[in-house]
């Protein structure tokens, strides 16, 4: 993705309705950082990108980054519990709850811009099977949580894509 395209992400995502300074923050910081780092072709490279980072306590995770379906960097920063003293490493597990709305959100709106769907289609255009009651909920409803669908409404179940349980 060029910086530009990365920028006309970012001012859509901003006229959407946010939750608060917080997302503002990481896709101030994120975005520009994917950005630079996807130009970069060696591991060291990576590290040179994060590593002050993580020095400065700025960041606390893994990251792991693949070109063509091949792992080419993976490593842990910092630490994975403070009060144990317990480091992370590439292979640490996240409780990520929320974190990767504003990605799906970014990827929605890159598909969108490359014509592939409409923030204003219906969701059911492309699950169609999805209950009755999600009949009029659109794209937008969802990146904006204004769709009505409650926490509890769709299940996952592990197996292929697009397996899910409806209550």
């Amino acid at each position: 993705m060029s910086v530009l395209g990365c920028a006309n992400v970012y001012t859509r995502l901003m006229k959407l309705p946010s939750k608060g300074f917080f997302h503002r923050v990481v896709l101030t910081l994120v975005l520009p950082l994917l950005v630079y780092a996807s130009s970069a072709q060696t591991p060291d490279r990576f590290h040179q990108v994060v590593q002050p980072y993580a020095d400065a306590q700025m960041f606390m995770g893994s990251v792991l980054v693949a070109k063509d379906g091949k792992i080419i960097f993976s490593k842990g920063y910092g630490m994975a519990d403070l009060e144990w003293n317990v480091p992370n490493s590439s292979t640490t597990r996240f409780n990520i709850a929320s974190m990767t709305k504003q990605f799906t959100a970014a990827s929605i709106l890159l598909l969108e811009e490359r014509g592939k769907l409409k923030t204003d289609d219906l969701v059911k255009k492309f699950l169609p099977g999805a209950p009755a009651a999600w009949d009029k909920i659109t794209i937008y409803h969802l990146l904006t949580h204004s769709s009505g669908i409650s926490n509890g409404a769709a299940t996952y179940e592990p197996g292929p894509p697009g397996k899910t349980g409806a209550p």
